[in-house]
């Protein structure tokens, strides 16, 4: 999981939320959860589905009003991290697109 770039985000998109252990005593706990996201920056690479922690998200929505956000998030959709692992290894090596 990674922090958010500091500087040129131009929009994130939040793709999915995912329980990082659910085996904790509080499962529910906003620590155990991250954010798949896309980040689009202006003249920069684009971040692609990569993983980034919850504070870090929330901190870049509450930061300005003028944030451009695009949620594909669905309500109660929560998968945890073993759950993508395990579907991601039954599938074999990824191709490139």
């Amino acid at each position: 999981m990674k922090s958010l770039p500091r500087n040129s985000i131009d929009a994130i998109v939040l793709h999915r939320r995912l329980l990082i252990d659910s085996l904790l005593l509080d499962p529910n706990a906003t620590a155990n959860y991250c954010v798949e996201c896309t980040i689009l920056q202006s003249g920069k690479e684009t971040i692609t589905k990569e993983l980034f922690e919850v504070a870090y998200v929330a901190g870049y929505l509450t930061k300005w009003k003028t944030n451009t956000i695009i949620s594909q998030l669905q309500p109660g959709a929560n998968q945890s991290l073993s759950q993508i692992d395990s579907y991601a290894t039954s599938q074999g090596p990824q191709q490139p697109v």
